[in-house]
């Protein structure tokens, strides 16, 4: 088994296989686990951007690597109850499009750090919709 808090995710392919090990279902690609969370993100949280969202791929989205304060991040995970986070040392992943912040994973980890009244900061990967 790899180990997903030594890793760096600075590509497309990396951030999708992070998403993958905690969010599989059947048979979905790294990719297709990606596209599926982005979906359900922009429905549940974004839908006036839910219209027609591309499908993501390393050809239209660029990734970096962010440090962000916690309490931003809280911003976009404003939850009142969470599960306890598995791993609290991986980078939260925020799908950026048309100029909003999808947060994609990481709200059980920032709903931890909120309730501990941790202010510090931490990585993010964010994949930039081209």
């Amino acid at each position: 088994m790899c180990d997903l808090e030594g890793a760096n995710y600075d590509t497309f392919e990396k951030v999708c296989l992070l998403l993958q090990a905690g969010h599989k279902i059947h048979n979905n690609t790294p990719e297709q686990t990606l596209n599926r969370l982005f979906r359900k993100h922009l429905q549940a949280h974004k839908q006036e951007l839910a219209g027609d969202p591309p499908y993501l791929s390393s050809g239209n989205t660029v990734v970096t690597m962010e440090n962000w304060a916690k309490p931003a991040l809280r911003k976009l995970a404003p939850r009142t109850k969470s599960r306890p986070p598995q791993r609290v040392n991986l980078p939260v992943v925020i799908v950026r499009y048309r100029g909003q912040d999808c947060l994609i994973d990481g709200g059980s980890r920032i709903h931890a750090w909120h309730e501990a009244g941790d202010t510090g900061c931490h990585s993010a990967c964010v994949v930039t919709v081209l």
